[in-house]
């Protein structure tokens, strides 16, 4: 699936490389007006028996060098580029 991944810098990744279900999106946005953030982080982090973990954190703006994924009208999820080929083709559920 390497042809789906964008080149880095690119700003619009594929539509479909990334979703969230209804359950999901509404947890998102609880998490959102609880911290009063706008939008949501997804990154991946080193730790774990495999090397790696998916944290998520509540931003008010888009990091640089992240792609911005609309779950929904005014719902922003960013996925850092280096992170991208670890959450690319995932769906996100609660």
């Amino acid at each position: 699936m390497i042809d789906k991944q964008p080149a880095i810098g690119d700003t619009t990744p594929p539509k479909d490389a990334l979703k969230a279900t209804a359950a999901a999106i509404a947890h998102f946005k609880r998490k959102l007006e609880q911290s009063e953030a706008t939008s949501i982080l997804l990154s991946v982090k080193t730790a774990g028996c495999s090397g790696l973990k998916y944290d998520i954190t509540y931003v008010d703006a888009k990091p640089e060098n992240a792609f911005d994924f609309e779950l929904e009208a005014d719902l922003h999820l960013y996925v850092p580029h280096e992170a991208y080929p670890f959450v690319q083709d995932c769906q996100i559920d609660y």
